[in-house]
């Protein structure tokens, strides 16, 4: 038996581990057979020598469902007669013997039976049972423990192939496992950074928001994605877009993993069209107000079909000029996404109903919303919100627009309702801004107001939906997630 014990201490393969037990045991005096049947593709044990020609395949058969819960059930199941059932081993002429199988099981986890076979005519004392437990019980944490570690090497195999940087950290910030692209990001060796934090190698501030963040996850038991800008001590800077998830041993929380993308050279990117657009967007405002300054003159001072055309040239630049302003936002939106958070839908309704009063006076806005009703939106849900009810006012045919708006919930989702008798939403527009077609030379749509709303819905995870009111008019919907 103590020979046993120390092949558990000293193996270290686990496609080893059960055959040797199984071939200790049935080479001792005490046993004529020894059965090692294990689940999943680690190889079964057997050594017996009445049956030494049995081989895996022959093992495996013998181990039917009824005996594998049998044994489970009972944990330690000392049997009679091995040859009859529920083992059923050997000729059914073979001389009847005893047996005892114990349940390969650990925290829960099933990995096998081990079985002996007694001599004939003998029968399995306490001792002997006691300490065939005591193996089947080391056994199976030693399976475990075999487990276990092949699934940390395959996870450590997984990260190392990723060129981004990867980071398994425990509760406490340190370092358990990291892939050779987040060494190098660090200009330390992986062995170095093991069992430390972000300070070994960053600026003390971004290692402490960082910080922040781990413990946001553990807390919450929830991903979290945000950007750093760390120092190194060479004085590099670099961007990083992370996400960090909770990891969990067993089902208990353990740590938290981290995925990280240099995003460095993507903002410069941004940076740089942002320029762009500055200048474009500032040329552009000041041609259009000296094509617009002349065209108002014209009109003034001339009649007829010139008149006619200065009035033209006028409307046409106020519709650019409209268009650079809806471009500049949709463009400051995609630049700096702004977080998703727990957001009062009556108060952000009111204060965009506030906004149009004030700028459509003419216009009829009725609003209905529950006391409190919260959804999950970002910050410029006032302004998706905004282009809804003024593309709704614009766009009617009467001299007092009216639109109404309700917010009602229905399960997990919050819904905003802005509705009006207008024109129906031209086709093409609808089919743009719900996917349908993308966007071409052909598809384009010319509703940049509706295409910013629906990116801020979209963001927060949320949907904008079209629908035809009847008999006539227009219902669009923003469908948000909804929070406690």
């Amino acid at each position: 038996m103590s020979e046993a014990n120390l092949a558990l201490v000293g193996a270290n393969d686990i496609d080893d581990l059960a055959p040797e037990i199984a071939d200790i045991l049935g080479a001792s005096h005490a046993f004529s057979c020894a059965f090692t049947y294990l689940f999943g593709p680690t190889e079964s044990g057997k050594f017996c020598e009445r049956d030494s020609l049995l081989g895996e395949d022959e093992v495996a058969s013998l181990h039917t469902r009824d005996y594998l819960e049998t044994v489970f059930e009972a944990g330690v199941l000392r049997m009679d007669d091995v040859t009859e059932p529920p083992f059923a081993h050997h000729d059914p002429d073979s001389q009847s013997h005893p047996g005892v199988a114990v349940a390969l099981e650990y925290e829960g986890e099933r990995y096998g039976i081990l079985t002996v076979h007694l001599p004939s005519e003998s029968e399995p004392k306490g001792d002997a049972v006691e300490l065939l437990e005591t193996i089947g019980n080391n056994l199976a944490y030693g399976l475990n423990h075999y487990t276990l570690e092949a699934e940390h090497r395959s996870f450590a195999d997984i990260v190392e192939r990723i060129d981004d940087p990867v980071m398994l950290q425990n509760r406490d910030g340190t370092f358990r496992v990291i892939n050779e692209a987040m060494a190098e990001f660090a200009g330390m060796e992986k062995e170095a950074l093991i069992g430390r934090d972000e300070t070994a190698f960053m600026d003390e501030g971004t290692a402490q928001q960082i910080g922040e963040r781990k413990e946001r996850v553990l807390e919450t038991e929830e991903p979290q994605s945000y950007q750093v800008t760390p120092s190194f001590p060479d004085g590099r800077e670099r961007t990083f877009s992370t996400t960090r998830y909770p990891y969990y041993d067993d089902g208990d929380l353990d740590g938290t993993i981290a995925i990280c993308r240099d995003v460095t050279d993507l903002k410069e990117h941004q940076r740089q069209l942002r320029i762009l657009d500055r200048v474009l967007r500032h040329n552009v405002n000041n041609n259009m107000n000296v094509v617009l300054g002349y065209a108002e003159m014209i009109e003034e001072r001339a009649d007829g079909d010139i008149a006619s055309y200065a009035g033209n040239i006028e409307a046409n630049s106020e519709r650019l000029l409209d268009l650079a302003d809806k471009q500049r936002k949709i463009t400051d939106f995609l630049s700096d996404l702004p977080p998703v958070e727990t957001v009062d839908v009556e108060q952000t309704v009111d204060r965009t109903i506030d906004r149009v009063r004030s700028e459509y006076p003419d216009a009829e806005i009725s609003w209905q919303c529950p006391d409190t009703l919260l959804a999950g939106a970002n910050g410029a849900l006032e302004d998706a919100i905004w282009e809804l009810l003024t593309n709704s006012i614009i766009h009617s045919n009467r001299e007092d627009p009216a639109v109404s708006v309700t917010a009602s919930t229905t399960g997990a989702t919050v819904t905003i309702s802005v509705v009006d008798e207008n024109e129906p939403i031209p086709e093409l527009e609808r089919e743009v801004l719900t996917g349908v077609n993308g966007i071409d030379a052909l598809h384009h749509g010319s509703g940049l107001g509706l295409w910013l709303a629906k990116l801020i819905v979209e963001h927060a995870d949320g949907r904008l939906r079209f629908q035809e009111n009847e008999p006539h008019g227009n219902i669009v919907r923003i469908e948000l997630p909804r929070e406690e």
